[in-house]
């Protein structure tokens, strides 16, 4: 059963993850609604991902803070444990949807939990001389910024995805090395 969940879910990443090359496959084919939908794809692409990202947020703020009110229980920090328990004990009599009240009770304080660790986490790690190096003229560094401008000079250029370009099968990602060398096609 788990082997089964891990290649689901796997599974389920890489399909997001070759999603847009999936689109635009289907953008070059001589079908109408094959190019409507494979375009469709790409162009759902910068919205799917936004959309993961913020859940992903919440889950991982609700994960995390359910382990650190599980853990501070397990180690004889009970009060926060039981306070949230207690919140929750009255909806678990709610007739019909006492369970998942009580759970969505539960899961929002595991998420109060978790956002007020990783702020105090960030506030840390803001405070702490970690990793300041290089990033600008904040720092004192004057000049810092030459290995910005070194890099961006020496990036290939990438053009944009436009819905003629995928639509008559010419190259819908370029990136121009030189103009030598197509990176996809």
């Amino acid at each position: 059963m788990a082997i089964g969940i891990t290649v689901a879910v796997y599974g389920f990443v890489a399909l997001i993850v070759k999603m847009d090359d999936i689109g635009l496959s289907m953008a070059k084919r001589e079908s109408e609604g094959a190019q409507k939908f494979g375009m469709a794809l790409v162009k759902a692409m910068p919205i799917v991902l936004k959309v993961i990202s913020i859940v992903g947020v919440f889950a991982m703020l609700w994960v995390g803070g359910h382990i650190i009110l599980v853990g501070m229980d397990e180690l004889g920090l009970t009060a926060p444990y039981e306070w949230v328990h207690h919140l929750a004990e009255p909806a678990h009599h709610v007739a019909g949807i006492g369970v998942a009240l009580a759970w969505l009770i539960e899961t929002f304080f595991s998420l109060l939990l978790g956002l007020i660790w990783g702020a105090i986490i960030v506030v840390i790690m803001h405070l702490l001389p970690f990793g300041k190096k290089g990033h600008g003229h904040a720092n004192g560094h004057e000049g810092s910024d030459k290995h910005a401008d070194a890099h961006t000079e020496d990036a290939p250029k990438v053009d944009t995805i436009n819905d003629d370009a995928a639509g008559a099968g010419s190259s819908a990602y370029r990136a121009d090395s030189g103009g030598d060398r197509p990176v996809k096609d």
